[in-house]
């Protein structure tokens, strides 16, 4: 630090660290909201029968899981994001 630097500059190296942190908290935020997007595209564009061979029903909050004799299945009150 030179005695030129003002405090604002000092305050901004002292905290790069933090602000990195959040910056990439919220990029992995924004990817995980795409992603879920981009998967419930797909997902919109199948037909009933296609969601069906993979197990899921359209459900009246987004896609539910098709109870099937073969694997236990979630609860009710789970929904697919």
């Amino acid at each position: 630090m030179t005695a030129t630097d003002t405090t604002a500059q000092r305050t901004s190296r002292r905290f790069a660290p933090f602000s990195m942190i959040v910056m990439r908290k919220l990029r992995a935020a924004v990817l995980r909201a795409w992603r879920r997007r981009q998967r419930r595209r797909a997902l919109d564009r199948l037909d009933d029968r296609m969601l069906s061979d993979i197990g899921l029903s359209r459900g009246a909050h987004g896609y539910d899981p098709l109870p099937s004799p073969g694997r236990p299945t979630r609860g009710d009150g789970w929904r697919m994001r």
